[in-house]
């Protein structure tokens, strides 16, 4: 155990393309409360265990209050042995934290901010009524750098309802001139019972981008990022070299984390545990947990695939008595010849031109 998440559901605006869990209070009524179940669950479940990333997601954690992020970060330390140079990451997003809210994050120690940008495009943006302009982004981008912030990453969203290639061109480009040092990027999702649901799904004359559409902004993102001096270390990040997010790292190689707050998720002592999403439930019993169905071996192949490291092969066959290779030889011959996989060593790798295909592989292997 080396990496802890946790889940702040407060949010300035709910966004018609989001599945989080949640919650809207602009008065800030349960914060406080909030904050004091968090740090009981923290209180009552941390082993003391060193920790070496942090990170606070939501939800948008940027709207709490100074003294509460305090709280939450003085509990942390309490209960767990910091490492002096943990990756200390704080999701926030344009409009929620002015000049002087960024200088006293930072004197908490927070070390990384991850920015929900999304767009740069300002029509774009009014769809996906993030609640922040351009302008905003700009200001907090630029905020950050001023008061020395240097582990900044950006997220982006592709595939927006009548989003052209042409701007999606444009916005990898406007989030290249910002000088960060990861960039995030993932293709609009259209998930069950959201708002987007009922306008897009099964909608025939639907504005969203066609797979084809889909396929030519991945290779532009992949293409004008790589360019840039940016590597691709999984499928949807992308870091200049030294700046990987080393706590999605911790997912990604399939090792254990504690999932603290409502909704979150953890992986201890080989099992998969989460928090219920009703937010007074958990205020009530901050400690109640749902172990989860878990198959290791799935989610390590499907986990590890993702990145540019790959899967170790052997390693994984004296873990699950598992030979992928045997089991898939015609399979990943074939994709091998096409460029879309290749082996190293031992290692199982997706190539980038793979990574585009990526869920058809691991589908195919598992």
């Amino acid at each position: 155990m080396k990496a802890a998440y946790l889940h702040i559901p407060f949010c300035k605006t709910h966004c018609p393309y989001c599945d989080f869990a949640v919650w809207i209070d602009h008065k800030g009524l349960q914060f406080e409360k909030y904050t004091k179940a968090i740090c009981c669950e923290i209180a009552s479940r941390a082993e003391g265990e060193y920790l070496e990333t942090i990170y606070l997601g939501g939800g948008t954690p940027s709207i709490l209050p100074i003294n509460n992020l305090e709280q939450i970060l003085a509990c942390l330390h309490k209960y767990f042995k910091i490492d002096p140079k943990a990756e200390i990451t704080l999701e926030l997003n344009p409009g929620t934290a002015d000049q002087n809210k960024l200088k006293q994050i930072k004197a908490l120690g927070i070390n990384r901010l991850s920015v929900g940008v999304q767009t740069f495009e300002p029509e774009l943006l009014r769809k996906l009524a993030r609640g922040h302009t351009i302008k905003d982004a700009l200001n907090i981008l630029n905020w950050s750098k001023d008061i020395g912030f240097e582990n900044i990453s950006l997220d982006l969203i592709y595939g927006l309802p009548s989003q052209t290639l042409e701007d999606w061109q444009k916005t990898i480009e406007t989030a290249l001139k910002q000088g960060n040092q990861h960039i995030s990027c993932y293709a609009l999702t259209i998930e069950a019972g959201t708002p987007f649901a009922k306008i897009y799904q099964n909608n025939q004359n639907s504005n969203l981008p066609c797979e084809d559409v889909l396929g030519q902004m991945y290779e532009i993102l992949q293409s004008t990022l790589l360019r840039a001096g940016f590597e691709q270390y999984e499928v949807s990040n992308f870091a200049q070299k030294g700046f990987e997010s080393r706590h999605n790292m911790v997912y990604w190689q399939n090792e254990e984390f504690y999932g603290f707050g409502v909704s979150a998720h953890e992986f201890k002592a080989g099992q998969r545990k989460a928090h219920g999403r009703n937010l007074e439930q958990y205020l009530a019993n901050p400690l109640e947990q749902e172990i989860l169905d878990c198959n290791p071996a799935l989610e390590e192949l499907m986990l590890k695939l993702r990145t540019r490291q790959g899967l170790d092969l052997q390693n994984y066959q004296q873990k699950y008595q598992k030979n992928i290779l045997k089991e898939n030889y015609k399979f990943l011959q074939t994709a091998a010849q096409k460029g879309l996989v290749q082996f190293d060593k031992n290692f199982l790798k997706i190539t980038p031109s793979g990574f585009l295909l990526s869920n058809e592989i691991i589908a195919k292997l598992i």
